[in-house]
């Protein structure tokens, strides 16, 4: 497509569909069987997002984080996640969605729900390169935590350990409520 008067091109997007099944396998955390699937690449969207799902194990979960690079939203499929996300703690259910800015600390885990499913979006896209370098050693057994940390700061993440969870009935999967507000005005801006 190009302006009238002007040889200024946009880039074309081509549509991309991702049938079930279809995507890059990787480990994508340090516990066995911590799998997502990369169902749609930064390549196929002209660097727009990632498209990421997976299942979160009973007990699995990511420690406290910074994404310097890419907002991070999640949107449960199935079951229960709890959430920590900035100075909130929060439990999130089938179909709620999070939206986490990028310089927002946060962690996710999923306490006791068996069969959690969550699609993970990165905007803009590019970490699944981080994925493709972490996987191999997510794999090993043990782990090796020491090569993953260094690639996550070369992809802009910050790393802070596990975070001590507050599993206080306060805590509810009804607390997600405020936050998709907060999410779909984010998307209005």
């Amino acid at each position: 497509m190009s302006m009238i008067g002007s040889e200024f091109q946009v880039p074309r997007i081509t549509s991309v569909i991702a049938s079930n099944g279809q995507g890059q396998i990787v480990h994508s955390l340090p516990y066995p069987n911590s799998l997502r699937t990369i169902r749609i690449t930064a390549n196929q969207t002209n660097g727009l997002f990632t498209l990421m799902e997976g299942t979160i194990q009973v007990g699995e979960g990511m420690q406290l984080h910074i994404h310097n690079r890419e907002d991070e939203t999640f949107c449960v499929e199935e079951g229960q996640i709890q959430f920590r996300l900035n100075n909130d703690t929060f439990f999130a259910s089938k179909g709620d969605c999070i939206f986490a800015a990028k310089r927002s600390l946060m962690a996710f885990r999923n306490k006791n729900t068996t069969g959690t499913r969550v699609l993970f979006f990165f905007t803009p896209g590019g970490i699944e390169e981080y994925f493709y370098k972490a996987s191999p050693y997510f794999a090993q057994q043990p782990p090796n935590t020491n090569i993953t940390d260094k690639f996550a700061e070369d992809y802009g993440m910050e790393l802070f350990g596990m975070p001590v969870w507050d599993d206080a009935e306060s805590a509810t999967k009804n607390a997600c409520d405020t936050h998709r507000l907060e999410f779909f005005c984010c998307l209005l801006l």
